[in-house]
């Protein structure tokens, strides 16, 4: 298979159009077409980019086995930020996550409450809300 027929198998293999591609790989509409038609050839980097975000096998390129592309992994979510700035560990974001698809709005409800009438013995405690202690 050439590397024109290459490029456009593996940008049809994910379903997207030349714009799509391109923007995917950091490259113009332009560029993929001017692959695609044999205009140019693409740099080896975007053989290797344009298989990572297609999930296409690299194409054998004369000898060289082709390799499969690393899986691609996403950065983890930062941890949310309530009203009064408090961050979450990653432990209890993890237990927040699990508890959000779990849970049934009567009981997101009731820790609600619960967590809401700590704060406020917290306060009461601490003179968090006076900006002193007792």
């Amino acid at each position: 298979m050439d590397l024109k027929d290459w490029v456009k198998a593996a940008r049809k293999h994910k379903g997207w159009t030349q714009l799509e591609l391109g923007e995917a790989i950091g490259r113009g509409k332009a560029n993929v077409g001017h692959w695609e038609n044999g205009k140019h050839l693409p740099p080896i980097k975007m053989l290797a980019r344009i298989s990572e975000e297609t999930g296409y096998p690299l194409p054998d390129l004369g000898g060289v086995p082709p390799t499969p592309p690393a899986p691609k992994s996403e950065p983890p979510a930062p941890p949310p930020r309530f009203a009064d700035n408090h961050m979450l560990t990653p432990e209890q974001w993890e237990q927040f996550q699990a508890f959000s698809i779990a849970a049934t709005s009567d009981e997101k409800k009731a820790i609600i409450e619960r967590y809401e009438s700590l704060k406020k013995i917290a306060a009461q405690v601490y003179g968090v809300n006076q900006g002193e202690k007792k």
